[in-house]
């Protein structure tokens, strides 16, 4: 319950252990140096009174950098408490339009000490698409007195994404000048540069709007497939 140290010719230290509580009985002998028969002893209670302590992790996540629409990571999260009391345990995260937080157990609810002694509790954290920056991650685990959190950043990186092309080209007409130019959709950019591959010999691609143009001839009749 507690150390004893014995300080020369002065008195004694009494030093509580970690994480115990109660009553205990102290014997206390002091003799003479020259002559041990003379001596006097005598006793006394100390008393420990118990101390709530702060609930903890045991685990410990460090700073991470993921890209762009990763998806899914799935995390373990363990938590102790000497007390064994219910705890209240929350992940959340400081921007959920870049980052989301789904746990596996109820954050609205206390989690059993059953459950967070002998089970590994897990989280997941979603990218949200084509969005980026750092998010901060905090962990807080509270016994409805004492709470510890912990913290973590997740660096989300931009990744160019690809252009997309619709629409679908009109008929183009002999001996009459065609024009067509797609529509062009990218998250990242409004500055393209166009090209085509399959394109009749009477066809021209502009480079900078992706316009089609050109005017067929007679000989020009029919279906280009492929381009």
């Amino acid at each position: 319950l507690i150390a004893v140290s014995v300080i020369a010719n002065s008195g004694i230290t009494l030093t509580p252990q970690l994480n115990t509580f109660g009553t205990t009985t102290v014997d206390v002998n002091v003799t003479q140096d020259s002559n041990t028969s003379l001596y006097s002893a005598y006793s006394f209670n100390v008393t420990v009174n118990e101390v709530n302590d702060a609930p903890t992790f045991t685990t410990n996540l460090t700073n991470l950098i993921v890209n762009e629409d990763n998806g899914t990571i799935s995390y373990e999260l363990n938590a102790t408490d000497i007390e064994g009391e219910s705890l209240n345990i929350t992940v959340d995260s400081n921007n959920t339009d870049i980052l989301t937080v789904s746990p596996s157990w109820d954050m609205n609810s206390t989690v059993l000490q059953a459950t967070y002694d002998n089970e590994t509790l897990d989280f997941n954290l979603t990218t949200v698409e084509n969005a980026n920056g750092i998010v901060r991650i905090t962990m807080s685990v509270s016994d409805a007195e004492n709470n510890t959190s912990q913290t973590f950043d997740v660096n989300v990186s931009a990744v160019n994404d690809a252009p997309l092309l619709s629409g679908i080209a009109s008929v183009a007409i002999e001996g009459s000048l065609y024009s067509w130019i797609p529509t062009v959709v990218d998250i990242d950019s409004q500055t393209f540069l166009f090209s085509a591959i399959g394109l009749p010999f009477w066809a021209n691609i502009d480079a900078n709007t992706g316009k089609i143009y050109g005017i067929p001839s007679f000989i020009d009749i029919g279906t280009t497939n492929s381009i």
